[in-house]
């Protein structure tokens, strides 16, 4: 075996070479902006399927505004008015 991997230092032996690779930050993550920019579904969970394959842990995702609100609300349901277009609303069976 040419490269030794002790959990958290990649080595080669008889080398006076280690690699220590490791993140700046606990997080690592992306921001997705919804509410101006309306995603379908399926586009949200190939997001969320590529942030898997790339290891990012934190998803923020923007769903409201002051100039959209594209979420059906139980307590509130007329701030769907507030969406760019009646059928550009996640509703609550998504």
């Amino acid at each position: 075996q040419l490269v030794t991997w002790t959990g958290n230092v990649l080595g080669i032996p008889c080398t006076p070479l280690a690699i220590m690779d490791y993140p700046q930050f606990a997080w690592r993550g992306l921001m997705v902006d919804t509410s101006r920019h309306f995603l379908p579904i399926p586009t949200l969970k190939r997001i969320l399927l590529g942030m898997d394959a790339l290891m990012l842990n934190v998803f923020h995702w923007h769903i409201v505004d002051a100039q959209s609100f594209p979420f059906q609300s139980l307590v509130y349901p007329n701030l769907t008015k507030g969406a760019y277009h009646p059928h550009a609303v996640y509703n609550q069976t998504d």
